[in-house]
């Protein structure tokens, strides 16, 4: 399983899908897209959780500079009102 967007070679366009055209049946595209919904679900969920846990913890690890540019160097050059970091 790799993570990110996986492809099933199988797309589905906005006509299809809503029976618009001579050859389209309203849903159409259904199965295709419950295809690729599972198909990307577990990798969405991973990289979601993940990405929240690494602000999480990135968050509690800069906290010191983060403080330190909010305090000393922002303030300093006239922005601490409009900007924080």
């Amino acid at each position: 399983m790799g993570y990110g967007y996986i492809p099933q070679a199988a797309s589905v366009t906005l006509p299809e899908l809503l029976g618009v055209g001579d050859n389209a049946t309203f849903g159409q595209g259904s199965a295709t897209i419950k295809a690729n919904f599972k198909a990307n679900l577990m990798p969405m969920l991973i990289q979601t959780i993940g990405v929240r846990a690494g602000f999480a913890i990135g968050k509690k690890l800069m906290s010191k500079q983060r403080s330190f540019i909010n305090t000393r160097i922002i303030d300093n050059i006239g922005l601490g009102r409009t900007v924080r970091v």
